[in-house]
């Protein structure tokens, strides 16, 4: 399912421009079919699809938001600028500017959804650490990602010091 999954989208990114949902399902499905793979009683099983489901998605989209700058300058594929495409004068700082509502609302959306299927999970061990890659990681990360687009998506990454 997993080899299926990565041709399907390697096609889809050379295709015609789709929806950001449809982009983001490729990924999200074949999460979902790992995440599932783990367990064998029905009803995790059930809940494992959804938090696979809703980690898949945010991943490829956070990826294709930490790429923007670059896929935008070099003109490469980018799920959010084929799903929203720029207008032929737009800079990349206008372009951000119009598309970070949609895409952090949807990041937002995405998040929510796999915060409500995680509650579910029956986790015993280690459940703190999961709790804190879940809850605090993965916002924290969003959160960096789009702070590069208000007002520093034009600046370049700076090395983390010790």
């Amino acid at each position: 399912k997993i080899a299926k999954g990565c041709e399907q989208l390697g096609l889809a990114e050379r295709g015609q421009g789709l929806s950001l949902d449809h982009y983001c399902d490729f990924s999200a499905q074949m999460l979902a079919d790992v995440f599932e793979g783990i367990e064998a009683e029905e009803k995790t099983r059930r809940v494992l699809r959804e938090v696979g489901y809703f980690t898949g998605k945010w991943i490829y989209l956070m990826d294709a938001a930490d790429d923007l700058k670059e896929d935008f300058l070099k003109g490469r594929f980018n799920a959010i600028i084929t799903a929203y495409p720029k207008e032929e004068t737009e800079t990349l700082e206008m372009y951000a500017a119009r598309v970070e509502p949609v895409v952090k609302r949807y990041l937002e959306d995405t998040l929510a959804m796999l915060w409500r299927a995680f509650e579910l999970l029956p986790i015993r061990s280690a459940r703190g650490i999961v709790e804190n890659i879940v809850y605090l990681g993965m916002p924290e990360r969003q959160r960096t990602v789009l702070k590069k687009w208000s007002g520093g998506l034009l600046e370049e990454r700076k090395p983390v010091s010790d």
